[in-house]
């Protein structure tokens, strides 16, 4: 029996009492719960480092700011390849780095907007739009468009000079796609040289200049003329910059002073007053950086504005920066009547406007694009 009664006991160890059973049922129940909210903790922390993470990744750091979003880009103008037609008539062309730009205008009777094209390659482009731009030779010779490059490769400067009494100046850095204007001047010369533009006015005793781009003028003070009743004109404009001002009693007068000065600084600081050679001698212009002169006592040129020489320059005077072009391109064409402007070398071909019949018109005459690729010695219509 006492084998019988220790077996009993040893199982009986481990079973609680009736008190001790209810503890028991409840320390489960707590370990249960405990359990259950260890792992609610874990799932509600890992919910939130995972919005940390999104956070990081967005700013990329507490000190750094967000991403900048980037704009939409502007579309740019598409291509427009398609040939100026016959209502199209020419009025100022240029060389633009090997491809020719040229104006035209719907109409040869009045100002109003021109169209710029590109020529390259052998096919052309259309570009944009010029305001307030005339026809070639509207009223006289020296109404005109006048195009001309600018200190970029896509810079093109306009001078329009509708009425000799209030020209205008325009604007392109994009190639004639759009278009910039400048205050206009009242009654002035303008010449426009890569970074600036230039204007004086004969009875004003200031400089106007302009930097490419502008909207209006800086006034420069020019030196005091020794005779109240001169004024000055120009300004000359040499390939390197320089400036030249002539001494001249109305504005129709070549420099009946026989004086001049140089600024080598854009207008900013001026020479000393120069002695043209001979006091009937006339500032005609220069080529490149020499300047010419002609008069009573024959024709001269200066290289460093002080010092003249005579010459003789048999032809056109002073001589046309173009040396590249052959003899053949500055005579007459049986054909046709010249235009003012000169002949124009892009790539190997020539390119000049002319005069042409157009019965249509009352004033009998019209002007075309015409291309020669044999040295001026025959031409062919560039457009339609």
């Amino acid at each position: 029996m006492n084998g019988l009664h220790a077996a009993l006991d040893e199982l009986a160890t481990d079973v609680p009492v009736y008190g001790d059973l209810d503890r028991a049922i409840a320390r489960a129940n707590h370990d249960r719960r405990r359990r259950y909210g260890v792992l609610a903790g874990i799932a509600a922390a890992a919910a939130v480092l995972i919005v940390i993470a999104g956070i990081l990744v967005t700013t990329r750091g507490n000190d750094s700011a967000p991403s900048p979003v980037a704009p939409t880009p502007t579309p740019t103008p598409s291509a427009q390849f398609q040939s100026p037609g016959r209502g199209d008539h020419p009025a100022a062309m240029y060389d633009a780095g090997g491809a020719l730009v040229m104006a035209t205008m719907d109409q040869e009777v009045r100002a109003g907007s021109a169209t710029l094209w590109r020529r390259e390659s052998g096919r052309w482009q259309k570009l944009g739009t010029l305001q307030h731009a005339v026809p070639m030779h509207w009223k006289a010779d020296s109404e005109i468009t006048r195009l001309s490059p600018g200190p970029g490769q896509q810079d093109i400067i306009a001078v329009i000079t509708a009425d000799t009494a209030n020209p205008r100046v325009a604007f392109s850095s994009d190639g004639g796609l759009t278009w910039s204007y400048l205050s206009t001047c009242g009654e002035c010369w303008i010449h426009a040289q890569g970074d600036y533009v230039y204007m004086v006015g004969f009875e004003s005793s200031t400089l106007r200049r302009a930097a490419f781009g502008a909207r209006d003028w800086e006034e420069l003070p020019l030196p005091t003329a020794p005779d109240p009743d001169s004024g000055y004109r120009g300004p000359l404009v040499l390939d390197d910059g320089t400036l030249v001002i002539v001494e001249a009693t109305n504005p129709d007068d070549c420099g009946s002073s026989g004086h001049y000065r140089f600024s080598r600084d854009h207008g900013d600081t001026w020479s000393k007053r120069r002695v043209t050679p001979g006091q009937a001698t006339c500032i005609d212009g220069p080529t490149g950086n020499t300047l010419y002169a002609s008069g009573d006592l024959g024709q001269f040129r200066s290289t460093d504005l002080v010092h003249w020489e005579p010459v003789v320059v048999d032809g056109r005077f002073p001589p046309s920066p173009r040396r590249d072009l052959p003899a053949s391109c500055w005579k007459r064409d049986p054909g046709y009547r010249w235009v003012s402007e000169p002949p124009l070398l892009v790539g190997d071909e020539v390119y000049r406007l002319f005069h042409v019949p157009d019965r249509d018109r009352w004033t009998g005459v019209t002007h075309a694009l015409m291309v020669s690729r044999d040295d001026c010695r025959t031409w062919q219509k560039a457009t339609h």
